[in-house]
């Protein structure tokens, strides 16, 4: 280059190549005068030295929050070429270094582009909270460039925002104090992804402005829960619960509490109705109605407030809870039919404590009186003709025994062994007692008979029902009998000197006599003939003359071989003269008193010649009497008599 002189001088400007190395270079000099007027007699070069240029590192200052994780802090340096401003260095390395105080957290090199250097630096976890110096140095190992001035910064590590919010708590009215357990979410609002595990919250329920207590919770996985002793019979309504986060170690800071409600409200109860039974019964009856109330929302709790309505048969009937237990006293009218009724449970509470959510009704059943019919047993004679005899039962409530029954009726059956008598009868029951003739066939033998009987309530209420039927035993006893020699006849056969003699008996008892046999026995000779249908009999012998010339003996005999007739026996003796044997000839016999008594179980039957005529059952005496003709006259009791 050149440069003209002035002064003594002479300065050119001179384009150094880019990057052109370090090192010494010589400047040569010639000087040249056109005009002529000087002439360069001796020129001196020079020395052109190129040496590294000076550079000054700053750092830059970095602020983060606080982070139970690792996290990545971005670091920063701008490194200047304070030999030329102008140029901006674009090499050579940076070295950042985080010290906390004498200790070294670590260190990070960093490439040095455009006039700035940039590190990711990965702080470790849980990293406290505080200020740390970032320190730089700047080397570049080509020489161009020599750290001349290194500028420190500061790495702030602020507490991490946290915002804490309570969640809301619904509890039920107790009248004991009850445990709650109160929650919040805990929540790092500087670095979102990052879970607060420390710290506390501090739980505060309030009323209006007033504290009902406090209580503290760690943070765990961003979380807080706490139990809280809610004081016995709290008053309904909305509570404030608040909440507070603290964080003693200065990582987290508190910056927003969403407060929330703790609802109080009413207990849900569901009251049950028991069942109850009872039997069916004529006279008014009281019965105990019971409803069992639950405390649904804290089942360990007793209800002891409040009222439950019983309904039932249209009736309401409110009654005072107490210890859990409902109890109503209902008065059942008298003869109340028997039934299913519901029984309608209602729960109510004036405090408002409790509220009713649901009920169980129960039912009030009426079930049928049991009741137990026993036959008596009763006692006739054998009868050849029908006859009608009164059977009798007892119609016994045994599920109130005081109760008559006055419904229904009772069915009357004769057997023997599984064969039917006859046919079944029915009565109507009257002050706990049915009667029903029954008729006997005729001839019916002599023995037992069971009496079967059942009850049925034929009222259309259905309040009685037959749990047990008794039977009694139908007696028939053999009837006695009395057999009387009517008359005898002779009648001569004067061929042959021998009579033909005609005996006549007659067999009677308290039926008439149509069965069984007679044996006659006379003058050694003994004859049998059947009993005709109006209980006589007759035998026909030949006898010589001369047999009946001294006196002549008669014997007759009853039999029945069915045994339902007992025997009887009699005897006459006669005395003929002779001129009755010459002339046909009848003797009548004078009738004989014959008495019969019979014991039927206690009550003494009498017949006088077959004919009924007393009656005894301990003091009671009933005597028949008639007239010539065997015809009714005169029934006495006690001597009083009873026919008009």
């Amino acid at each position: 280059v050149q440069s003209s002189v002035s002064n003594g001088l002479a300065n050119a400007q001179f384009t150094l190549p880019a990057g052109l190395s370090l090192g010494s270079y010589a400047v040569a000099v010639h000087y040249s005068d056109s005009a002529g007027n000087f002439k360069d007699t001796n020129d001196t070069p020079a020395i052109l030295s190129i040496i590294p240029a000076n550079v000054t590192t700053t750092a830059n200052n970095v602020t983060t929050a606080y982070s139970p994780n690792t996290q990545t802090v971005t670091l920063t340096a701008r490194v200047a070429d304070a030999s030329i401003p102008s140029d901006t260095v674009s090499e050579g390395v940076v070295t950042f270094t985080i010290t906390n105080g004498q200790t070294t957290l670590g260190s990070l090199p960093s490439n040095v582009n455009n006039g700035s250097a940039s590190a990711s630096f990965t702080l470790p976890a849980g990293q406290a909270a505080g200020t740390y110096t970032i320190t730089v140095h700047y080397n570049d190992n080509s020489g161009h460039f020599i750290d001349t001035s290194d500028t420190p910064a500061l790495l702030t590590l602020a507490p991490a925002n946290v915002t804490t919010t309570a969640n809301p708590v619904s509890a039920s009215y107790s009248p004991n104090a009850q445990v709650l357990t109160l929650s919040a979410v805990v929540t790092d609002t500087s670095v979102p992804t990052d879970i607060v595990n420390a710290g506390s919250v501090t739980f505060t329920v309030l009323n209006g402005s007033t504290p009902l207590g406090s209580v503290s919770s760690l943070v765990s996985n961003g979380k807080a829960s706490a139990n809280f002793s809610l004081p016995a019979g709290q008053t309904l309504g909305n509570y404030t619960l608040a909440v507070h986060y603290n964080d003693s170690q200065g990582n987290f800071k508190d910056v927003g509490d969403a407060n929330a409600i703790l609802a109080l409200k009413a207990a849900n109860v569901t009251v049950a109705a028991a069942n109850l039974s009872t039997f069916y019964n004529l006279n008014a009856q009281t019965v105990t109605l019971t409803a069992a109330l639950t405390d649904a929302s804290i089942p360990s709790d007793t209800v002891n407030e409040g009222s439950v309505t019983f309904t039932v048969l249209n009736r309401s009937l409110p009654v005072t809870v107490s210890n859990g237990i409902a109890s109503a006293t209902l008065d059942l009218p008298p003869g109340q039919a028997a039934g299913v009724y519901p029984i309608t449970v209602s729960y109510s509470d004036g405090t408002g404590h409790f509220t009713d959510i649901g009920n169980n009704d129960g039912t009030l059943v009426i079930a049928p009186a049991n009741v137990v019919t026993t036959a008596a047993s009763i006692n006739t004679l054998f009868s050849t003709t029908a006859q009608t005899v009164m059977l009798h039962a007892a119609v016994a409530d045994t599920s109130n025994p005081s109760n008559t029954v006055s419904e229904g009726i009772v069915t009357f059956t004769v057997a023997s062994g599984g064969t039917m008598i006859g046919a079944p009868v029915q009565s109507a029951v009257n002050s706990g007692s049915a009667s029903a003739a029954f008729t006997l066939p005729a001839g019916l033998a002599a023995g037992n008979y069971t009496i079967t009987v059942h009850y049925t309530d034929n009222s259309g209420q259905n309040n009685f029902t037959d749990v047990s039927d008794q039977n009694g035993t139908l007696s028939i006893g053999t009837a006695a009998t009395s057999i009387q020699l009517v008359q005898t006849s002779l009648s001569p056969n004067y061929t042959n000197l021998t009579v033909t003699e005609t005996v006549t008996a007659h067999v009677s008892s308290s039926t008439p006599v149509n069965r069984g046999a007679v044996t006659f026995v006379l003058s050694n000779q003994t004859i049998t003939t059947n009993v005709d249908g109006n209980g006589n009999a007759t035998a026909v012998v030949n006898l010589p003359m001369t047999s009946l010339l001294s006196p002549q003996g008669l014997s007759a005999s009853y039999a029945d071989p069915s045994n339902n007739l007992t025997a009887s026996s009699t005897t006459e003796t006669v005395s003929w003269q002779p001129v009755n044997l010459l002339l046909p000839n009848t003797t009548t016999f004078t009738p004989t008193s014959q008495v019969v008594t019979v014991d039927l179980n206690g009550l003494l039957v009498t017949f006088t010649n077959g004919v009924l005529t007393e009656i005894d059952f301990g003091s009671i005496h009933l005597v028949f009497s008639y007239n010539t003709l065997g015809q009714l006259i005169q029934v006495t009791l006690d001597g009083v008599n009873l026919l008009p």
